[in-house]
């Protein structure tokens, strides 16, 4: 049943947002469309409480390699655990294929996690998980082994964060833990080795990725007090998540000009919102009201509703025959022109644009027009996963 209300109804969060518009060793396969930070620095650079930091507040994954290694190392039965103690005692790089293995089931796990929570709160939205992957890779070994088993189109390096610190900063930091921490690598002897080690092997792979410029790396000052550091983490981690936002919201229009209500109803909330000129100045919700202008068999609208004006005809009425075009494209085409996302808290995302249509009328004529679109899309708790929960629509 179709519900509207006045605007003035809308919930006070809602109404601000709209206001403001202008353990196993087998080896587990990697999770679909994982987004991935390296996270390096030096020992003692601060890389795992930043880390630390930025699951609290955005929920990302945190994986540290050598966190994953020291459990490795106390798992009883490990086949594994002699050499991997070995190799932390003297300071050593564990070989990749253990290290790419633990990393890869601890993917898998979150994965698993992460769909769990989601099926819990009705399922659906849309993937845009986050793992910062702490202290990988750490040598050209790593490197390599990443690319070969890991980099394969569903797992994408999205970024370097490099917490750069000087020596005789992350020793005392290093030595005061060690007090605490019951730590072997936290010994001066070891210490002393870890840094040589970073500077022979793990440095080049910084140093790697600057030349490359294919992933960005993003430099932080990690001497600064940590709330300080933290701005700039935040900075960096706001900027990847919108980008996923931003992608989510492609993949939307794209399934509304496919007629595609399978994807279309994923990525929306149950409760979707709408206002919009055609809707009289009411407040729509309800996904049920959206699922008029996909009919069975995909293609939108030999249904559609009578339009009010050619703008109208251009957003909901596809031709008859939902056939894509000469060119082979989908008969209507969304282009997003001037695309901004800002993350409002760390779990709700405003993405405003000017979405460009180009479609055919019934009779084969081409016709073209512009909207000006806001949604708003809200992560699901405890999750890494989006769903569209409002969108506003003007006349540009």
């Amino acid at each position: 049943m179709l519900r509207t209300r006045s605007i003035l109804a809308l919930p006070a969060a809602a109404a601000a947002s709209l206001l403001g518009y202008p353990a196993a060793e087998a080896e587990a396969p990697a999770p679909p469309k994982s987004r991935v930070v390296f996270v390096l620095g030096g020992p003692g650079a601060g890389k795992g409480t930043q880390c630390a930091m930025l699951v609290e507040k955005y929920g990302a994954h945190h994986l540290s390699a050598g966190d994953l290694l020291r459990a490795e190392r106390k798992r009883p039965g490990s086949a594994d655990g002699a050499e991997i103690e070995n190799k932390i005692k003297n300071g050593q790089i564990v070989p990749v294929e253990i290290t790419l293995r633990l990393l890869r089931n601890a993917m898998r796990a979150a994965a698993d996690a992460d769909a769990a929570a989601t099926a819990s709160s009705g399922g659906g939205g849309g993937d845009a998980a986050l793992f910062l992957v702490d202290g990988f890779p750490r040598n050209k070994d790593n490197l390599t082994g990443w690319d070969a088993a890991m980099h394969r189109g569903d797992v994408d390096v999205e970024a370097v964060l490099f917490y750069d610190c000087p020596e005789a900063t992350m020793e005392a930091r290093l030595l005061g833990r060690g007090e605490t921490s019951g730590r072997d690598d936290d010994a001066v002897d070891v210490i002393r080795k870890r840094f040589k080690t970073y500077v022979d092997e793990t440095l080049p792979i910084v140093q790697h990725y600057d030349k490359g410029g294919e992933v960005p790396v993003i430099r932080i000052d990690g001497t600064a007090e940590r709330d300080a550091v933290f701005a700039h983490s935040r900075a960096a981690v706001e900027r990847i998540y919108g980008a996923a936002v931003l992608a989510l919201n492609a993949e939307l229009l794209a399934a509304i000009d496919a007629g595609d209500y399978a994807t279309y109803a994923r990525l929306c909330d149950a409760e979707l919102s709408c206002f919009e000129p055609e809707a009289d100045g009411q407040l729509i919700e309800g996904l049920e009201f959206h699922r008029f202008f996909f009919p069975p068999g995909g293609a939108a609208a030999a249904a559609a509703p009578p339009a009010r004006s050619p703008l109208a005809r251009l957003l909901y009425a596809a031709p008859p025959s939902g056939a894509p075009d000469a060119a082979g494209a989908a008969a209507r085409r969304s282009t997003l022109a001037d695309a901004r996302v800002k993350l409002l808290t760390p779990d709700v995302a405003l993405v405003t644009y000017s979405r460009v249509m180009q479609a055919r009328d019934a009779d084969g004529a081409r016709a073209h027009g512009s909207v000006q679109e806001t949604r708003v899309w809200q992560r699901y708790p405890g999750t890494q996963r989006w769903r569209n929960v409002h969108m506003h629509r003007s006349k540009r």
